[in-house]
């Protein structure tokens, strides 16, 4: 809902009078358009002629605007150029209370959010043209989403592998969020077209700073998607789109790395997902009900897998299967609490996941933090692994 935007005008030319313009309380969903009263109020004052710019998002808000029935009754005509408004006549008649400007707005069936209207540069002045100082105040449109259209979580947008935030090329993120998905499902090998990874299953898409991502999991309320390739970095903008419009759009930090182990569900997403050489889960007993997981010893090797460590050695595209595992561009080291240790290998092994072998190091028993960095970048701390003899 447009909340209310009240513009005041000080018009200290002509005396201590005072005139306003306002905007009235609308309701704007996407896809639709409504008309809103730009009015007048003289309040004594006598203004003949008064400009302004209206700034606003043209990039999701469509404006149009024709003269109301103040300005016919003062015989002034209204002119638009660009974001500027005029209202003026060849003649000395004032303005009166009522609508001055009838604003029709609109918005994309593919936006929602909240959007500010700016009132700059507001001129008026009195019939003998002198200029009159104005002070206005900012609006804001609340474009709210169709029903049924796909909303993204403010904080929705996360590291596929932590859950918390994060976010470089070729790394697999999770969207949650509401009406993401009208089904289901994983993709299958149908959906690829050689070795090119889908960038829509049943469609739904993902545009990351204006880039498809690769979309590997949908749901109605979690969308998993590997970022493309794409050197920018700083603020980006995330938007999903399915049948039934786009989303809401959320902007996140993109980095050129963005390291993150996957964890495990249990206990807040604390540990780890790390495997044994037998591929059984390395974690306390017990730790995921019905099925089998053991503690890590000194001496064991256990492969840790992540996502967002950065550049390979050759380099692959992100959307493209390859054939063979590829090692880190730069060298890497695991920290298990203050004990340092050089991977046996480390790299990628499918597009977007990255393997880390690794030799547990001479450490006491119990729950031992587990930390590294690429590029620069740090994993989130927090993350553990259970030691036991």
């Amino acid at each position: 809902m447009i909340t209310r935007m009240i513009l005041f005008c000080l018009l200290g030319g002509s005396g201590l009078w005072a005139a306003a313009l306002s905007l009235g309380r609308l309701s704007l969903k996407a896809g639709e358009s409504v008309e809103a009263s730009l009015s007048f109020l003289a309040q004594g004052a006598l203004v003949t002629a008064i400009q302004f710019d209206l700034d606003y998002d043209d990039a999701q808000l469509r404006i149009t605007a024709s003269a109301g029935p103040a300005a016919f009754r003062a015989e002034k005509d209204l002119a638009v150029n660009g974001k500027r408004y005029v209202i003026a006549g060849l003649n000395q008649n004032a303005l009166s209370d009522g609508v001055l400007v009838v604003l029709r707005l609109s918005a994309s069936g593919s936006v929602a959010g909240s959007y500010p209207l700016r009132l700059t540069r507001v001129v008026a002045t009195d019939k003998d043209g002198r200029a009159v100082g104005v002070t206005a105040s900012d609006g804001t449109v609340t474009v709210e989403a169709p029903v049924g259209a796909p909303q993204v979580n403010g904080n929705g947008v996360l590291h596929g592998g932590t859950f918390r935030s994060g976010l470089a090329a070729s790394t697999w993120i999770s969207i949650f969020g509401s009406n993401l998905a009208a089904s289901t499902r994983a993709w299958s090998g149908r959906d690829f077209a050689g070795n090119k990874l889908p960038v829509e299953l049943d469609g739904v898409r993902v545009w990351i700073n204006g880039k498809p991502g690769y979309v590997s999991f949908i749901s109605p309320s979690q969308v998993n998607v590997l970022a493309p390739d794409d050197d920018a970095e700083g603020p980006v903008s995330v938007q999903l789109v399915n049948a039934q419009g786009g989303s809401n759009t959320v902007t996140v930090t993109k980095k050129r790395t963005a390291p993150g182990f996957f964890l495990l569900d249990p206990e807040g997403r604390k540990y780890l997902a790390a495997v044994h050489a037998d591929g059984t889960l390395a974690g306390r007993a017990g730790l995921i009900p019905g099925v089998t997981t053991r503690p890590a010893r000194p001496g064991d090797v256990i492969l840790l897998y992540g996502t967002g460590f950065g550049l390979t050695n050759p380099r692959t595209p992100a959307g493209e299967v390859f054939s063979q595992a590829l090692p880190l561009a730069e060298p890497v080291t695991v920290r298990f609490g203050d004990a340092a240790v050089v991977p046996l290998w480390a790299g990628l092994i499918s597009p977007g996941l990255y393997q880390f072998n690794i030799r547990v190091p001479e450490l006491p028993d119990g729950d031992v933090a587990v930390t590294t960095e690429a590029g620069g970048e740090p994993t989130p701390a927090g993350c553990f692994v259970t030691v036991s003899r």
